[in-house]
């Protein structure tokens, strides 16, 4: 009975949280740099929210205000390309980047301060990713690499190659176990983190792929693509489960979130944002409002809130009209 009244228990907090993303409009809106955005990640408690751009600077922001950035981190010599916040469930006070400089970053968000420079990688650093044990960072590059760092000395630990074209994607399994990486042929791999071997191919995508997430159940894992789709891979069958025919153009991120990772969110050059339900991939809601190309989203650990980030330089927050601190 026990397991029975858990399940039911999730399935309608499940429901309740699709219920309110239907009703997701628009929140706030903010120019955010001179230049576009290129990336946007949550901490992982919620309440800050990163902003990587072409610009080269790395900018942190209030969520719930918009106002004065928190934090304004420069470094970087070209544009920023991808964000990670580091620690215990991405709740640390660090923050990860990586920039097309080669290089990726480690900084004291508090203190604005660059605490280490990930250096080896010989092409852009397209992707960036934590370790959920929060010792680790890893690094995917154009340059046929993947990479894992010491996130407290910022030394490199592992260089993976085993991809033919630009390497662009990283995610870790929840576990830690296994980490997902994408390439420009259209491909994914599955790798052990601990012997560094490619355990599995992931193939189906016709155009490059450009952004990899692992759902935080650890069963799922999420692909978008050139080719303007989204695959969902289940990892125990280690099979495409679903193929989304999710936007109208380039699918630039794919991000997970609510308890359980009950919620999908996928952006577009189309220049839209949508939500769909991880159970069954019903569109659940279609934000619009950028102009032109949507370059990164991501939603709330909670799945309260979505927050997007636009080649038009603005950062736009998007929850229910009327968020309630109840559920109701």
């Amino acid at each position: 009975h026990g397991d029975t009244d858990a399940r039911r228990g999730r399935d309608a907090r499940a429901a309740a949280l699709h219920s309110r993303a239907r009703q997701t409009t628009l929140s706030s809106t903010q120019f955010a740099d001179e230049r576009p955005i290129s990336k946007v990640r949550y901490r992982g408690d919620g309440r800050a929210l990163a902003c990587g751009s072409f610009s080269c600077a790395v900018r942190v922001w209030d969520p719930e205000s918009l106002e004065e950035p928190l934090a304004c981190l420069q470094g970087h010599r070209e544009r920023v390309t991808g964000l990670a916040w580091l620690g215990a469930a991405g709740a640390g006070a660090r923050l990860a980047s990586c920039s097309a400089d080669c290089t990726a970053a480690l900084w004291d968000v508090e203190a604005s301060k660059r605490l280490a420079v990930l250096e080896g990688h010989r092409l852009t650093v397209a992707a960036v990713a934590a370790h959920p044990f929060g010792a680790h960072v890893g690094t995917a590059s154009h340059d046929l690499t993947w990479r894992l760092w010491d996130a407290g000395t910022g030394a490199e630990l592992l260089l993976q190659d085993g991809h033919e074209r630009e390497c662009a994607a990283l995610s870790f399994h929840p576990d830690g176990s296994l980490a997902l990486t994408g390439d420009y042929g259209g491909v994914a791999r599955l790798w052990d983190v601990r012997s560094g071997q490619c355990v599995h191919v992931l193939q189906g995508h016709v155009k490059k792929v450009i952004n990899a997430s692992f759902s935080p159940g650890g069963v799922l894992a999420a692909t978008g693509s050139d080719d303007n789709s989204v695959r969902v891979w289940d990892l125990r069958k280690r099979a495409c489960a679903y193929v989304l025919p999710a936007h109208g153009n380039v699918v630039s991120d794919v991000r997970w979130g609510g308890e359980g990772g009950e919620l999908l969110v996928t952006s577009s050059f189309d220049g839209t944002v949508k939500v769909w339900s991880a159970r069954d991939l019903e569109l659940l809601a279609t934000l619009s409002g950028h102009t032109g190309r949507v370059m990164a989203a991501d939603v709330r650990p909670d799945g309260a809130e979505v927050a997007s980030a636009g080649f038009d330089r603005t950062l736009k927050i998007w929850a229910r009209g009327a968020w309630e601190e109840d559920g109701a």
